[in-house]
């Protein structure tokens, strides 16, 4: 009779491989989101797989964890990812990077990474408010006003030129503040020509 014989064969895992991701933009403005999705390669079909993505800002890593035989990713909230604002210094860009591993070797993992530009949004839409609108000479009129900028940690310095030839006044406005109010001048004689001043006021943020 033939003696039985045990045959041990070692099956050593394959890591995944291949990764591809697709990006919505590279470049957005402060206030804007990118989506991203993606897909890899993994022979191993009973293999579940953890998709660790580092938006570079300094937020919390997203954490996906894919069933047995998933190899892509997409349509999930957590593939999107919002900058409320620009980097303050530096290039206004930000490193995106994205790791899977499988759970049978989950300190290898596979990477791939992704600059994305960020850029500064410059304040608009300054809506003014004055009154009154008709004053006799000495008379003082009080100016308020709004506008929009999309990077809501940016602060902001208002000028109010108000057309007589007197100083400007400047006002800071701290991060996310985007109204002003309470501004007061007084205008010590009508003009020589005419009987109207022109009251500009400008706005930069502290990026640009």
């Amino acid at each position: 009779s033939t003696p039985l014989g045990l045959f041990l064969e070692e099956v050593s895992n394959v890591l995944p491989s291949n990764l591809n991701v697709n990006f919505s933009s590279t470049a957005i403005n402060e206030g804007g989101s990118i989506t991203l999705d993606g897909s890899f390669s993994d022979p191993g079909v009973l293999d579940t797989h953890e998709v660790r993505i580092d938006w570079g800002d300094g937020s919390p890593q997203e954490v996906i964890s894919l069933a047995a035989g998933v190899t892509s990713f997409a349509g999930l909230s957590k593939l999107t990812h919002a900058y409320p604002d620009d980097p303050n210094l530096g290039p206004d860009e930000y490193m995106v990077t994205i790791t899977v591993t499988d759970d049978d070797e989950p300190l290898s993992p596979i990477e791939i990474s992704q600059t994305v530009a960020v850029n500064n949004a410059i304040p608009s839409g300054i809506v003014l408010s004055a009154s009154p609108t008709v004053i006799l000479e000495t008379g003082t009129v009080t100016l308020g006003g709004s506008f929009i900028d999309s990077g809501i940690f940016d602060s902001h310095r208002v000028f109010v030129d108000w057309g007589d030839g007197e100083s400007e006044t400047v006002v800071d406005l701290a991060e996310g503040v985007t109204t002003f109010a309470g501004l007061q001048h007084q205008y010590a004689d009508d003009p020589a020509v005419g009987s109207t001043f022109l009251i500009t006021v400008r706005v930069n943020d502290n990026d640009a």
